[in-house]
């Protein structure tokens, strides 16, 4: 995916991820394109921007400890970084309405896109709701 493509799944300002680029938190040296672990590299500098740190301290802790960032995704994502979709495909896919996923994201504590395994879950919610008689659903979307 192209930079601008990032900065609309992440929500980062695409001047931000050249910076970020920049001190090689994301992206790779070999081309301009980015993959869904630079999205993923992306939501950890978020996290931890958010809790004190700078890009530039995150990037020296990475250089320091020999990829800090890959190694936080491999625990996180021991199978590799899945396919992520849009909220409103990921709805379709599951057969819910925005609403619904969107509900079901919120209380999940999910923001942004939606990985491919969680469209599983999606379709399980899915399927439990409508089994079930509109007068014992204990959520309604």
């Amino acid at each position: 995916m192209r930079l601008e493509e990032l900065s609309d799944r992440t929500g980062e300002p695409v001047q931000r991820l050249r910076e970020w680029r920049s001190l090689g938190l994301i992206g790779s040296h070999a081309g301009e394109a980015f993959t869904a672990e630079d999205i993923e590299r992306v939501r950890l500098v978020q996290f931890n921007i958010r809790h004190g740190f700078t890009a530039e301290a995150i990037a020296e802790a990475d250089r320091k400890f020999g990829g800090l960032l890959n190694d936080q995704i491999e625990i996180l994502f021991p199978h590799g970084v899945g396919h992520r979709y849009p909220l409103a495909e990921a709805a379709a896919m599951a057969g819910l309405t925005v609403e619904q996923a969107r509900r079901l994201a919120d209380l999940s504590g999910t923001t942004g896109d939606v990985l491919e395994e969680d469209i599983e879950m999606l379709k399980r919610q899915n399927t439990r709701t409508t089994s079930v008689s509109p007068r014992k659903r204990s959520w309604s979307c």
